[in-house]
This record gives C-alpha cells, sequence and structure tokens, in this order.
C-alpha cells in the first residue's frame, strides 16, 4: 500500500508532534528499493533517527514493516526509543 494511506494520521498527528512519511519508495510498485532487506531498512530507520536527532521516537510499521522495526529492536535496541507501534504483522521469535 502506498504512504498515502496514512495521511489522515499524518495530519492529526503532525499537529502536535513530528511524523514523518514512509522511507525508499514504499508503496511503489516497481521499485526495487521495496524488497530491500529487513538489516538494511533498520538501519535506514537508525540513521534517520540520529541524523535527525530526534528524541523517543515512536516508531509504525504496518505489514512487511513489522518485520523491519522487530530488525531494528533486534540491531539498534537503546533507551532512545519512546515506543513502537506494529500493525497488520507477523513477529516470531527466530528473525532471518
Amino acid at each position: 500500500m502506498p504512504a498515502w494511506i496514512w495521511k489522515k494520521q499524518i495530519d492529526e498527528f503532525s499537529k502536535s508532534i513530528t511524523s514523518l512519511p514512509s522511507i525508499r519508495f514504499a508503496g511503489r510498485r516497481g521499485q526495487t528499493a521495496l524488497w530491500t532487506p529487513a538489516e538494511t531498512r533498520a538501519r535506514d530507520y537508525k540513521e534517520l533517527v540520529d541524523h535527525l536527532g530526534l528524541k523517543q521516537p515512536v516508531l509504525v510499521g504496518w505489514s512487511k514493516a513489522v518485520r523491519r522495526l522487530m530488525k531494528y529492536l533486534e540491531r539498534f535496541w537503546n533507551r532512545n526509543l519512546g515506543g513502537l507501534v506494529l500493525v497488520d504483522g507477523l513477529v516470531w521469535d527466530k528473525q532471518s
């Protein structure tokens, strides 16, 4: 699904917090970046959080992004994470 599906939520949340849409062509068919490994996406999230100097961000993952955020937790767990929202995705004890 394209990022615009979250437009109403982004518009509402942006009134009081900074909200950022998807990274790397999310939802655009035919883009090779769509199939970027979870490890690469996890690094993308880390680099963005660090680059923007975000404090206690709450990261939201939908569908395939749930796995990517779990990889982020596995790889970069730190105290600078405010929380996770995992929407309609699978979580299991052995991530690949």
